[in-house]
């Protein structure tokens, strides 16, 4: 765990973080849309618009399936650049695909993000319960409510990527994502 220290870059890492996460999640978006705006926009363009609903609806049937797995791999994929980013403090590392993939796609890193998902989710039901009780004192309540979930909410991101950077650390070295290249050395003349 890193110390608590130096929140400038602490807030920085946190933004850069949520563009991470955005730029992973935006490629999901535009798969959806592609599969299925572009299924609407030729219907539409056709002047079929009673069509286009069916159509996408029939895209969607032939589709969710794919949509679903391509889904979950770009999730897991995005569990190990963010720890590949967290470990090497560089931006450019958590898109480094081989390194990400080597790391994301394999299964003991996704037994990880199951271990560490059960381990959560175990974590803020026991903490929500007495939260949700105590939220039912009036007016108090309310701010037990806000509080107690963010409270919550850090306490299980902490579990979470700390049982992933934990399962990382451990099993894979991060490859430089930048190199120098330099001239191999000239053998002298005799």
């Amino acid at each position: 765990m890193p110390e608590w220290e130096n929140w400038s870059k602490i807030i920085l890492d946190g933004l850069k973080a949520t563009l991470i996460k955005t730029l992973y999640v935006l490629s999901v978006i535009i798969l959806f849309f592609l599969v299925f705006g572009g299924v609407a926009i030729s219907e539409i363009a056709a002047g079929n618009q009673a069509a286009a609903l069916t159509t996408i609806r029939q895209a969607f049937n032939a589709n969710i399936g794919i949509l679903i797995i391509a889904a979950v791999i770009i999730s897991i994929l995005l569990n190990a650049s963010m720890v590949r980013f967290a470990q090497t403090e560089n931006f450019n590392s958590a898109f480094a695909l081989n390194e990400v993939k080597s790391v994301g796609l394999t299964l003991r890193f996704f037994i990880s993000v199951i271990i560490g998902g059960l381990v959560a989710f175990f974590v803020a039901l026991a903490l929500l319960i007495p939260i949700t009780l105590l939220s039912l004192i009036p007016l108090l309540g309310i701010a037990i409510n806000f509080l107690g979930t963010g409270f919550v909410t850090f306490v299980v991101g902490v579990i979470f990527w700390t049982i992933l950077a934990e399962r990382y650390a451990r099993d894979f070295t991060p490859i430089k994502t930048t190199t120098t290249k330099t001239a191999p050395a000239r053998k002298k003349k005799k």
